[in-house]
């Protein structure tokens, strides 16, 4: 029996789930002073997805009995599923605009996951060699490089400069319109000021490049120009209460409106 696929999947399954539990605490860790949101339903699923992800395409890397046509196989096949994720996972008005995109990053898409799946094809390979002694450096060090560049990558999740700001100037000014000085809190949150005070004491923040979600109106469509450069915090409380408030790049803020 061929226990190389049975590799593959193990060794891909263990870098995905150990990409995606480092990539969802790492803010957690860096940031302690930020109440972040946090589910862990979501977590649980968002690791197991990366998890089953990565361990089809060492399972696909390895069933194939040649190195080269395993690599190129798998890795057209991590592509299609972006591609796919990418065409319908927003509005139906937009599938035929993102297919036609995805069409023409398919093959880049496609050169991005061959060092992945190479690696990942070398180091079933090497530990799947009963010529190597069991616990060599040369049978597990592929191993080792995948943990260590999982890790490496889940790292690099963490939040940018400019949501560090944006979450910071968040909490502040919801501490702010908790306290007796909430005239002091900026001219675009004051209307967020009654709905914090009487929203309870527990929220959490949660940081967005995507701004899609900030409600139509409320002086948005004035700042259409500029919103991509935008990103948004939202501050959900414990009462169900919600808002929102688009920053920019500087932590500078623009504008904030309640979420239904």
């Amino acid at each position: 029996m061929n226990k190389l696929p049975l590799l593959g999947l193990a060794l891909g399954f263990v870098t995905g789930t150990l990409y995606g539990l480092v990539s969802a605490h790492i803010n957690l860790i860096l940031y302690p002073d930020l109440p972040l949101r946090y589910q862990v339903s979501e977590m649980l699923l968002s690791t197991l997805q990366s998890g089953l992800s990565l361990g089809a395409l060492g399972f696909l890397v390895c069933v194939i009995s040649t190195s080269y046509a395993g690599v190129l196989a798998a890795s057209a096949f991590g592509a299609a599923g972006v591609v796919a994720s990418g065409t319908f996972g927003g509005s139906e008005k937009d599938v035929i605009a993102n297919l036609l995109l995805a069409l023409y990053g398919f093959l880049p898409l496609v050169a991005l996951f061959i060092p992945l799946n190479a690696l990942l094809r070398w180091a079933a390979n090497r530990l799947g060699d009963d010529e190597l002694p069991l616990r060599s450096w040369g049978r597990v060090r592929g191993t080792i490089i995948l943990v260590a560049l999982a890790v490496l990558v889940g790292v690099f999740s963490a939040y940018p400069r400019e949501a560090q700001l944006s979450l910071a100037r968040m909490q502040q000014y919801i501490s702010t319109a908790r306290s007796a000085d909430s005239e002091n809190v900026p001219f675009m949150f004051t209307d967020m000021v009654a709905i914090v005070k009487n929203a309870g004491q527990g929220y959490t923040l949660e940081w967005d490049e995507d701004t899609g979600a900030f409600p139509a109106g409320n002086g948005r469509e004035n700042l259409a120009a500029a919103q991509m450069l935008m990103t948004m915090v939202t501050a959900r409380f414990e009462t169900g209460e919600a808002i929102a408030c688009l920053f920019r790049s500087d932590g500078a803020l623009q504008l904030c409106a309640r979420l239904q």
